[in-house]
């Protein structure tokens, strides 16, 4: 049994001072201890509890303090997360303003409303025209193959199809444009027989003609809406030809030479575009158009001719700029994206009407007759590719032929004008470059393919889009 009490023994010897014992009487034996004692192990006990809570206090500081930091990047997060929800919101309204006007101005192929979460990045297909979409945010739209004028064509891309078709996405467009064409042809003409099927009798003439042209033509194109499109060319000329002629008084002695030059004007043409289908994921561009030319330029009858001394050479005093009729042509112009190429096709007619002249004849005098131009048709077909936003290449084959023209002076018949039917094909390469937000740079190179056609010709245009 134990048991503990409070005993008084008496005095020091040495103080004489009373001292309190803890008598703890424990198994039969008594053990005594002092309160002094007594306290100096509290206080090792308080002490050692006291670095105990000072450790827990310092364990609890720290666990504040990442909780804090924590709370603090929590808060960060909630403001950029709230940041991109606005900003995807302003996006999405913006996307849906845009789809909701081209859907008024479309009166065919209506897209459906689009869906959009702007709560997560969204995407959408990539547009067939080839475009330039960085930074942009996409739609993920649950409807029918979407008309891709809705979305911004890159400036290659644009540059392309305003030169297979028309561009309606431009309020104004002016063009300045420089073509030089080069033409050299012979002609031998034989006036004998063969004598042994091998050695020719009799006289040659070897006639060579080389004419040399420039144009600088200015066009103006006005975008009514998204359908329409008006146009209107002047073109300037100047050319130069020289002609040359072997065979002097009737031999094959001697050279001949004469240069003709002349510059003016040519035919002012007028004309207005429709496009009767916009471009989509399965239909392409189709736009149809409607010319008018007017004959503003020099015209080829009545020009006088002068003949050299001997008489071999016969040059004609001016070369003419235009000619001389009207005429009215219509044609469409189809235009495909199959990214990142673009197909085109162009298929015109042209018909020129009777004129009335004065004098029809080179001949001394008026001769009034009347002229009758064969009609003609042309076509054209190639395949660009946007290499880049600002740059692209085009290769092209076109042709056009044309039938023989009548004439007839006043009271007579009609009368075909011989070898004036034509045949020019052409194999062209160019490209466009962007060369401003508004100036582009196009330049081509062409090879004749027929003896109708021009030897080669290069032309650099430079349209400026308001």
């Amino acid at each position: 049994m134990k048991r503990n009490s409070l005993v008084l023994f008496g005095y020091t010897l040495t103080g004489l001072a009373p001292s309190l014992v803890l008598a703890n009487t424990e198994g039969g034996q008594v053990q005594t201890t002092t309160v002094a004692q007594e306290l100096e192990r509290q206080r090792q006990i308080n002490a050692q509890l006291q670095a105990q809570i000072q450790q827990q206090q310092q364990v609890m500081q720290q666990v504040i303090k990442a909780v804090n930091n924590h709370q603090q990047v929590l808060i960060d997060h909630q403001g950029n997360i709230e940041t991109l929800v606005n900003k995807n919101n302003r996006v999405s309204a913006e996307m849906q303003s845009q789809l909701k006007e081209q859907a008024e101005r479309t009166s065919s192929t209506i897209p459906e409303p689009v869906e959009v979460n702007a709560q997560q990045n969204v995407t959408a297909p990539t547009p067939p025209r080839p475009e330039t979409q960085a930074n942009q945010p996409q739609v993920i739209a649950k409807r029918e193959p979407e008309v891709q004028e809705s979305a911004p064509r890159s400036r290659s891309a644009e540059d392309v199809y305003q030169e297979a078709g028309n561009v309606f996405t431009r309020k104004l467009t002016v063009e300045t444009a420089f073509r030089y064409s080069y033409f050299d042809r012979k002609d031998l003409t034989l006036s004998g027989f063969l004598a042994l099927d091998s050695i020719f009798l009799g006289d040659i003439n070897l006639d060579r003609v080389r004419s040399n042209t420039f144009n600088v033509d200015f066009t103006g194109r006005y975008t009514i809406n998204d359908r329409w499109q008006v146009e209107l060319v002047v073109p300037t000329i100047y050319r130069w030809t020289d002609y040359q002629t072997v065979g002097q008084n009737n031999s094959s002695d001697g050279l001949e030479s004469g240069k003709v030059d002349s510059s003016g004007i040519g035919d002012i043409s007028a004309g207005v575009y429709y496009r009767l289908l916009k471009e989509t994921e399965d239909y392409p561009d189709l736009v149809w158009n409607f010319r008018v030319t007017t004959p503003t330029g020099e015209d080829p009858y009545g020009i006088a001719t002068s003949s050299s001394d001997s008489g071999n050479l016969n040059t004609p005093d001016s070369l003419p700029t235009g000619s001389g009729v009207w005429g009215l042509g219509t044609g469409i112009s189809i235009v495909k994206t199959y990214d990142p190429a673009i197909v085109f096709l162009n298929l015109n007619y042209t018909h020129q009407l009777e004129q009335k002249f004065s004098d029809i004849s080179s001949a001394d005098g008026d001769q009034e007759g009347y002229v009758k131009l064969g009609d003609s048709w042309d076509y054209g077909i190639g395949v660009a590719f946007a290499i880049s936003e600002r740059m692209s290449l085009a290769l092209n084959f076109s042709q056009s032929m044309s039938k023989e023209s009548k004439q007839r002076l006043r009271g007579g018949s009609w009368v075909d004008v011989t070898g004036s039917d034509t045949n020019n094909a052409t194999l062209g390469i160019g490209s466009t470059m962007a060369l401003t937000e508004n100036l582009s740079m196009v330049t081509q190179v062409s090879s004749g393919l027929s003896d109708d056609a021009a030897d080669y010709a290069v032309s650099v245009r430079f349209p400026y889009r308001f």
